[in-house]
């Protein structure tokens, strides 16, 4: 009997061990499930909150964007609107890239005056713009850096960069004429004129410039030196002075809708072309030199030839 009263206690305490080690890997089990189902939530959390901020960050580089395209700041506006679409090409973020290629403008500022006069420096690195508050404005075309060049005593109407764009030339309502050391920023004033100056020109060696003047004068003076400059008169107001690519013709048009051609080295007149009743306003050559083109107060722009100082075309 005692036996088998202790083979039934075995028993016993042989099922109550399996059972218990049974629970003990069915808990174990169970927390490890947890600590997996604890571990996905963190994870879902994790990424639902990475979504949160690259949204918010898409957004805010939208809104970045489209700030930046108002206020003219194309180049910003490219550059967040990029770095929007790569990370996720919504919608609306390729709706305004489609609005931005449109619009063949790297940038825009306001300078906050009238403006009347613009140049581009031969490198193509700076951008001066002159107006209505007698200022001269220098802006870097990569940072949009600005530089502020006063003297003027009255708006400014004419700009010119000399050749090395070390150089620029600016003239004022008032005839005043200054030539600028950019490095230095220092500058040299040409005297002489008794009305507005309204163009200015270098020659493509850059050791001459030639303003043109409503006083009905242009004056061409040698940069190096002391000597005075020569003087010159047109038919009716000067309107604008141009040098051929070359610096073998000097091109000076008037109110009274001709164009003068000269030889810059004698002065003697190569051609004297007409065609724009109201008054020639601008002048340009061609980048080799071989057309003119102008244009007048007519609302036509004329193309003549160089070698037989012929018009070529009318367009308009």
């Amino acid at each position: 009997a005692c036996s088998r009263y202790l083979g039934a206690v075995a028993l016993s305490l042989g099922f109550a061990l399996r059972a218990a080690i049974a629970l003990t890997f069915f808990l174990k089990e169970r927390e490890t499930a947890q600590e997996k189902r604890r571990a996905e939530g963190e994870r879902q959390l994790a990424q639902r909150q990475r979504h949160r901020a690259e949204v918010a960050r898409e957004r805010a580089e939208l809104e970045g964007a489209r700030a930046a395209y108002a206020r003219g700041a194309l180049l910003e506006a490219r550059s967040k609107l990029r770095g929007a679409l790569e990370r996720h090409p919504s919608r609306l973020g390729r709706a305004l890239w489609a609005q931005l290629s449109k619009d063949p403008r790297l940038w825009s500022r306001n300078l906050g005056t009238p403006l009347h006069a613009t140049a581009i420096s031969p490198d193509g690195r700076w951008v001066a713009a002159g107006g209505q508050d007698k200022a001269v404005y220098l802006l870097s075309t990569q940072t949009q850096h600005r530089r502020v060049l006063r003297g003027h005593g009255d708006q400014v109407r004419a700009l010119a960069f000399a050749p090395d764009g070390r150089r620029l030339a600016s003239a004022s309502w008032s005839g005043q004429v200054f030539v600028w050391n950019l490095a230095r920023g220092t500058r040299k004033e040409l005297h002489g004129h008794r009305g507005p100056v309204v163009s200015l020109a270098f020659s493509p060696h850059g050791r001459r410039l030639t303003s043109a003047s409503w006083d009905k004068s242009y004056r061409t003076w040698t940069l190096q030196g002391t000597a005075p400059p020569k003087v010159s008169r047109c038919p009716g107001r000067c309107s604008a002075v141009a040098y051929s690519p070359n610096g073998e013709l000097l091109a000076i048009a008037n109110l009274r809708g001709t164009v003068r051609l000269e030889e810059p080295e004698t002065g003697k007149l190569a051609a004297k072309l007409g065609g724009h009743p109201g008054g020639t306003i601008g002048i340009a050559f061609s980048p080799k030199g071989e057309q003119l083109a102008t244009v007048g107060a007519d609302a036509l722009v004329r193309l003549w030839s160089t070698r037989s100082y012929r018009r070529v075309r009318t367009l308009g």
